[in-house]
């Protein structure tokens, strides 16, 4: 990892450790960081973290940089290889596609789950985000997109009444959110967000209906 043709990185690590004041979720912090740098690009599959220059940094035990890696490693982040340390995962395309199609079968599970169970409220806020993502779609805000994208994933997921099944998706949910494609035209499919959290908010009304 060369930092010197990093600066942004370098920047947002200054500014984490500025912050480290407080001695509480200290490694949630330095997860959630990371976990952006690697999303966003500035640390690239094969980078090298070390654990102990990380914790020189941050002014913080390097116990505490070891708990936030562990946490990325549960999400396929970061990996550990012998006498390597810690790297940012590298995943072929045949593993993506493997961890796409996972996903595609928890996720189809989950909306099922959150039509059944998903509350009046939980599937209005479900639809109302999905019309958000509709029309930063038509204005081309990629950023925005994938931000409202992931808001919706986890609020389907926790709509779905499964308390196992958002922390299953999260986990397959990072790795390939390190790849993100250009929002799509609002021609969405026939599993579109805001044909999902239409369907949910209609069958709602139909189960009141029959009561």
């Amino acid at each position: 990892m060369n930092a010197q043709q990093r600066p942004h990185m370098v920047s947002t690590i200054e500014a984490l450790s500025r912050k480290l004041g407080a001695k509480t979720g200290l490694a949630d912090q330095i997860a959630n960081t990371l976990r952006n740098l690697i999303l966003a690009g500035e640390l690239r599959p094969g980078d090298r973290i070390v654990e102990s220059r990380m914790a020189r940094q941050l002014g913080v035990g390097q116990p505490t940089v070891r708990e936030a890696l562990v946490a990325l490693e549960h999400q396929g982040l970061v990996s550990r290889k012998t006498n390597h340390g810690c790297i940012v995962t590298t995943f072929t395309r045949e593993e993506l596609a493997d961890i796409l199609r996972i996903r595609g079968e928890l996720e189809t599970l989950a909306v099922d789950l959150a039509i059944e169970n998903a509350s009046d409220e939980a599937a209005e806020g479900l639809a109302g985000i999905a019309r958000q993502m509709v029309e930063i779609a038509q204005s081309g805000d990629a950023k925005a997109f994938h931000s409202r994208d992931q808001v919706f994933h986890e609020t389907l997921w926790s709509g779905s009444g499964n308390s196992f099944l958002p922390k299953v998706l999260a986990q397959v949910m990072m790795p390939p959110a390190r790849f993100p494609v250009h929002p799509p035209s609002a021609r969405f499919r026939p599993n579109r967000p805001d044909f999902i959290g239409e369907r949910a908010c209609r069958h709602r009304q139909r189960h009141r209906t029959k009561r």
